[in-house]
């Protein structure tokens, strides 16, 4: 039976660490709302006029598009058939790019509207014969108004008759249009770009050869890579550049810097360690991927069996700056399972470990990795069903009603985490948990649970995310998506509760790169990401996004079989060379609830999401030496009494924030 944390709550124990839990409350302690106004969005893709088209002389003049304004974009695009000569510039632009496409040219410009524009003559001298000369005019709305309105530039051609592919686009920063642009030569052939990419543009003309012009966009609100694009249609001859278009939207600026870290899951630990070859190919994987921790899966009888081998790669891995982590993870680890037993028997082992080797032979931390939901023998979570839509009479597998089977596994789920920290914290381990990111939106609920901490604030029913996150050192957020924006999205909420704790849990994106888990879920699947460079792509774009939130230090990858036969394919069976000597941690105690004693007051609530840096929002009230306690997103900082902006860019919205005082 399981033990009720509510009717004999856990006692809670403070681990090793640099200071002490004993730390006083606040006095005051108020939350607020600032509500942030919009500003320009990405830039957008405003139309374009009629294909100008001549097969008897060597210039062209195509229209404008309709209904531009001042600081609109200008892009102009031409192809000649029949000729390697390169377009003369046309008057006032700028060339974008102009190449050669077997016996064929290509060519585009850009020019930033000035208030008042006309068409001009677009001229390649090496027009011949009956060949056709086309160009055709478009526009862009909301870049940047000085200097070089795009990022990125890319170019691809095909010389001969194959599938158009287009040209992937990788941006630099936020609210980016990013813009595939392709001539089709000698076909006027209408198709259709694949997803995220959107048609704008795809007209042409039959004389002389025929051409046909394609422009394909994709809003792109975070710093990322859109992959090419596959149209339709075989036998195509093309030139085509890929770019990002820059909004106005200011960049991003980080400071201070952060150290970051990075995981990686080996759960053929003991076989990995039992060849020199095995264990080289990873070290060396490990130094060329920037992985400076390993969860190695290690039971009490591993550490039985392997001991000297341990102790030869953990030592091996540290002076290659690697941390060796111990890690269990079992749906039967739950109480309606084998109960915690078997896991804290290896939490035991790698404590004992340690206490029998070297510092450099030690494991540093222990990670579990148990997920409640369903599967073989456990039917007690009851997958796939929000709670308020579970019964509360009956159902029940474990306990009396489904309500319960979930409401008691979750208290468990918190239990096990206390106990855990309990043995890891005592005997200075880290301690990590890897979680999965849906227990803020469980079929558009969230999971939560009652539980006691034993910190005098009684039983408190909130998220299970709150209840476990305050013993864990380190989460690993098991996002398993392919793509940085849903990187980006799936830690939102685990990131902004952790920045509330002090110190912040660290919370960790994590990939999965094992083939046969699904497309759009592992990059071992997800067609145009399976390399090692197009994950870590992915993984250094989300972290960018999180640079000011002090919870985001992690990325992981899941897990050594996937990652080493990711291409390219890890092989390197050479000796590692040590670099540098492995970085310390803390190893926090578990955190203490604060409450609230008093008011305190904001003045006002609104600004503007073009706020510049250091304008106050709004005067604080009530109490004196005000803190800002709670700001996730590192937007906001108090000077002189004053809530002011403290970074940029702010999106549209409302964010949450807390601020405490000393009672006046």
């Amino acid at each position: 039976m399981i033990i009720d944390p509510i009717a004999a709550p856990l006692a809670r124990v403070i681990g090793r660490s640099v200071g002490s839990d004993s730390v006083a409350l606040p006095d005051l302690v108020a939350d607020f709302t600032i509500t942030i106004g919009a500003e320009a969005a990405a830039p957008t893709y405003l139309g374009a006029g009629a294909v100008g088209a001549t097969t008897s002389v060597t210039t062209i003049t195509p229209a404008l598009a309709a209904g531009m304004a001042a600081n609109d974009i200008i892009v102009l695009q031409a192809v000649c058939l029949g000729s390697n000569t390169a377009f003369d510039l046309p008057t006032g632009y700028t060339l974008i790019s102009d190449f050669n496409v077997g016996s064929h040219r290509v060519a585009w410009w850009w020019k930033r509207h000035t208030g008042t524009e006309s068409a001009v003559a677009v001229v390649n001298t090496g027009r011949t014969s009956t060949n056709l000369l086309a160009a055709q005019s478009s526009a862009r709305r909301g870049c940047i108004t000085t200097g070089t309105p795009y990022e990125a530039l890319n170019t691809a051609l095909q010389a001969a008759a194959s599938v158009v592919s287009g040209v992937a686009v990788t941006s630099s920063g936020w609210r980016r249009l990013a813009e595939q642009n392709i001539q089709r030569l000698g076909a006027n052939t209408a198709s259709t770009p694949s997803l995220p990419w959107l048609e704008n543009l795809d007209q042409g003309t039959s004389g002389g050869g025929g051409c046909r012009f394609y422009i394909a966009t994709s809003t792109l609100d975070f710093a990322e890579t859109v992959p090419a694009t596959d149209i339709a249609g075989a036998n195509v001859i093309y030139g085509a550049i890929g770019l990002a278009w820059k909004g106005v939207a200011p960049e991003i600026t980080v400071s201070p810097a952060k150290t970051q870290r990075r995981g990686l899951w080996v759960w053929d630990y003991s076989t990995v360690i039992a060849t020199t070859n095995e264990k080289n190919i990873l070290l060396n994987e490990c130094v060329n991927s920037s992985i400076t921790d390993l969860y190695c899966f290690t039971t009490a009888a591993l550490v039985t069996a392997n001991a000297a081998a341990m102790r030869s790669f953990n030592a091996q891995a540290n002076a290659l700056g690697i941390r060796v982590w111990g890690l269990d993870g079992d749906r039967g680890h739950f109480s309606d399972g084998d109960g915690f037993g078997f896991m804290f028997a290896n939490i035991d082992a790698v404590i004992a470990f340690n206490a029998a080797s070297t510092t450099a032979q030690k494991f540093c931390g222990f990670q579990i990795d148990n997920e409640p939901p369903d599967t073989g023998i456990y039917t007690t979570f009851h997958n796939g069903i929000a709670s308020s839509v579970l019964s509360a009479v009956s159902g029940g597998v474990w306990q009396a009603t489904q309500a319960l089977d979930r409401e008691f596994l979750m208290r468990d789920w918190v239990s096990m985490h206390s106990q855990c920290k309990q043995r890891c914290a005592t005997a200075g381990l880290l301690f990590g948990s890897a979680l999965p990111t849906w227990v803020d939106d469980y079929f558009g609920e969230p999971i939560t649970c009652t539980y006691d901490h034993g910190d005098g604030a009684g039983a408190i029913a909130q998220n299970v995310f709150l209840h476990i996150a305050r013993y864990t050192d380190v989460i690993a957020s098991m996002s398993y998506v392919t793509t940085a924006s849903n990187l980006i999205d799936r830690v939102r909420y685990e990131t902004g509760k952790s920045n509330q704790m002090v110190p912040p849990t660290q919370i960790g994106m994590s990939i999965e790169s094992a083939v046969g888990v699904g497309s759009g879920t592992s990059y071992g699947d997800t067609a145009g990401k399976q390399t090692k460079a197009a994950a870590l792509a992915d993984l250094t774009t989300a972290v960018a996004m999180y640079s000011g939130d002090p919870a985001v230090n992690w990325t992981n990858l899941h897990d050594w079989a996937g990652w080493k036969a990711l291409s390219p394919a890890s092989v390197n069976t050479a000796t590692p060379t040590p670099t540098s000597a492995p970085s310390a941690e803390t190893v926090y105690p578990i955190q203490s609830k604060r409450t609230a004693r008093g008011t305190i007051s904001l003045s006002a609530s609104t600004v503007s999401e073009a706020a510049a840096v250091d304008i106050a929002v709004g005067t604080l009230s009530g109490g004196s030496g005000h803190v800002l306690r709670y700001d996730p997103g590192r937007f906001f900082k108090i000077v002189s009494g004053e809530l002011r902006v403290a970074r940029r860019p702010i999106k549209p919205g409302s964010y949450a924030i807390q601020v405490s005082a000393r009672a006046s």
